[in-house]
């Protein structure tokens, strides 16, 4: 009987979810994985002798995808690391994604990117601030003077505050992953290494955070709360649905992405001459 590729993909699966048992992959790139798997290549591949695998069908289906290069990229990842192990057991004489120019072809066929840098100039951000209730107004503040990245803001504590030197440490980052087999809020490091930092606070970021103290200072965890539930934000999409959409609506403010605001960060910073190494 020929071999079928779905077994081999979900063998891929068991093993990236015994990587990141053991801690060699991070729950957010093992949840990336595992819905690339079930929602993308064994719906296509499931059923498709290995052996008959070849590079013009694939060629096919990656230029039918009508996504960017960087999704086509991820959605080709646990693919090539099956192919490149039935090759080193001998199952297939070459890799077919080997003799695809993939770069070339992503020119012709990948959809660019939408994703725009937005940021929110000074009189948006007045507007969004006068409309902000009081319960809001410190974490929108905030945000736009620190710049932190959505989950890192979500992560911070108030034991990662330093009072003395007006700093915030940065050192954890909440994003949603693959945990004990389901899907739910995890904890990771920062994006980056560099991510790991001390971020200086200036006196409206710092005024910012004294005026969340009655709201969440004395329950000692997280700094940040959903007002409307009175618990830690839980995601990005949470901040945009019960925050960021009504806000701007209040305000009259033409709606973007949370992530906007650490953009509006660098490029206010910028405009008023900050040194970009320092940026």
């Amino acid at each position: 009987q020929p071999l079928l590729l779905g077994p081999l993909l979900k063998a891929q699966k068991s093993l990236y979810e015994k990587q990141a048992e053991n801690g060699n992959m991070s729950a957010s790139t093992l949840l990336g994985y595992v819905k690339v798997i079930e929602n993308d290549l064994l719906p296509k591949w499931e059923n498709t002798a290995l052996d008959v695998l070849s590079q013009a069908d694939l060629r096919l289906w990656i230029s039918s995808m009508d996504v960017t290069a960087k999704t086509v990229r991820n959605r080709l990842t646990p693919l090539r690391s099956v192919l490149d192990d039935a090759v080193n057991d001998e199952l297939i004489t070459f890799n077919p994604l080997d003799r695809i120019k993939l770069g070339k072809l992503l020119k012709q066929t990948a959809k660019k990117s939408e994703y725009v840098v937005d940021p929110f100039d000074r009189d948006e951000v007045a507007a969004l601030l006068k409309a902000a209730r009081a319960d809001e107004k410190p974490f929108v503040e905030f945000w736009f003077e620190a710049g932190l990245r959505p989950g890192e803001i979500m992560a911070v504590s108030w034991q990662t505050v330093d009072w003395v030197h007006s700093r915030l440490r940065i050192e954890d980052n909440i994003v949603t992953g693959m945990l004990d087999g389901k899907i739910q809020q995890v904890h990771k490091k920062p994006k980056t290494d560099a991510g790991t930092r001390d971020v200086d606070l200036s006196a409206r970021a710092l005024q910012a955070l004294q005026a969340q103290k009655s709201f969440t200072f004395l329950a000692g965890g997280r700094i940040w709360h959903d007002p409307r539930k009175n618990t830690p934000w839980e995601s990005e999409s949470q901040i945009r649905k019960s925050l960021c959409e009504p806000l701007c609506k209040r305000a009259g403010v033409r709606y973007r992405n949370p992530y906007q605001a650490r953009h509006t960060f660098a490029s206010t910073h910028l405009t008023d001459g900050a040194n970009p190494f320092w940026m």
